[in-house]
């Protein structure tokens, strides 16, 4: 029977990233501060035995597919429509089901503290997919992400990872003073179920104009209706280009930095505004609203319900190979 297994990465730079093939997750990551103080930088529980307990996402492989799909509904590449997707955030499909990628005890292919790869174990609701995501920390500082997939029917792929950054090691239980970059000049505002709406929109002249950093404050104090609905962002950026880093966040208080590099056209970002203190991090403290941010690298969730999107499908003729690329220094 399959094991929770931890391993730790590290580098020349000091930089801890630990990783568990419970939802080929990551657990931790630990970066030194301007003052060469060593810090968790994620939004992490207690211990890695507590991601049993509870459905959280913290840190975790989510799939096939991330986001909701309206109704599960989905085309295949003969244009067939398909119904086999668990229904289960009412109306639509989520994250991968409850069955997902983030619920699996991942089999570990090869282990050293360099790298890591993990491959999912047999699949019920996704009969003939097979995945593996690796984890590689450089002396670089960089950590990348690479998730590879394979089919032998058609199934919507669409993964991310779903770590949630607080760059003051979790020391201040809010992101209100941490900047947040992105390289996008249109977002999608979202429906009454979180489903992107069918054109996006240019941040321009709006409180989502993140193309300078800006203090996560801004969003959190915005008067945008929407934002102030959802207490703060849960929207899909469109990359303007694929020149690093595509979006970064800076803690001014600690100075470290981290910057994304991807080879999706899209992040989601997404500012933990469901939590509710429930759960308790790395220090003791309760995990509440706004405790860290999530920059999930993905294609445009739902893609097969708006013109012009091209839906993500993992085929037998073609497999598919994603890229995350964080890179953590100091300012």
């Amino acid at each position: 029977m399959a094991q929770l297994q931890v391993f730790k990465l590290v580098n020349q730079q000091q930089t801890e990233v630990t990783v568990t093939n419970f939802g080929a997750s990551i657990y931790q990551i630990k970066t030194l501060d301007r003052h060469q103080n060593l810090g968790t930088i994620t939004v992490t529980l207690a211990q890695p035995e507590d991601l049993l307990k509870e459905r959280t996402f913290l840190g975790a492989t989510v799939g096939p597919f991330a986001g909701r799909i309206w109704q599960g509904k989905w085309t295949d590449q003969h244009g067939q429509p398909q119904t086999d997707l668990e229904i289960n955030d009412q109306p639509n499909a989520i994250h991968g089901g409850s069955h997902g990628f983030d619920t699996l005890l991942w089999q570990t292919i090869s282990a050293d503290n360099r790298r890591v790869v993990f491959q999912t174990p047999k699949l019920p609701d996704y009969p003939g997919l097979r995945a593996e995501v690796t984890y590689e920390l450089t002396d670089e500082n960089a950590l990348t992400i690479k998730l590879q997939a394979t089919t032998s029917r058609v199934w919507p792929l669409n993964p991310t990872n779903h770590t949630y950054f607080n760059l003051r090691a979790n020391e201040e239980n809010s992101l209100a003073t941490q900047e947040l970059q992105i390289r996008a000049q249109q977002y999608y505002r979202l429906d009454e179920d979180q489903l992107p709406l069918a054109q996006p929109a240019p941040v321009q002249k709006t409180d989502y104009d993140l193309r300078q950093p800006t203090a996560l404050a801004e969003i959190f104090q915005s008067q945008d209706s929407q934002l102030r609905q959802l207490h703060g962002l849960n929207h899909p950026f469109i990359l303007a280009d694929k020149l690093a880093p595509q979006a970064s966040l800076t803690d001014p208080v600690s100075g470290r930095t981290l910057s994304i590099q991807t080879d999706r056209s899209l992040i989601i970002a997404y500012t933990a505004n469901h939590f509710d203190g429930h759960w308790r991090n790395n220090l003791g403290q309760p995990i509440n609203r706004h405790a860290g941010v999530a920059l999930e690298c993905q294609e445009l969730p739902d893609a097969w319900h708006y013109a012009g999107n091209q839906p993500t499908l993992l085929t037998p003729e073609r497999g598919a190979t994603t890229l995350e690329t964080l890179k953590f220094g100091l300012n």
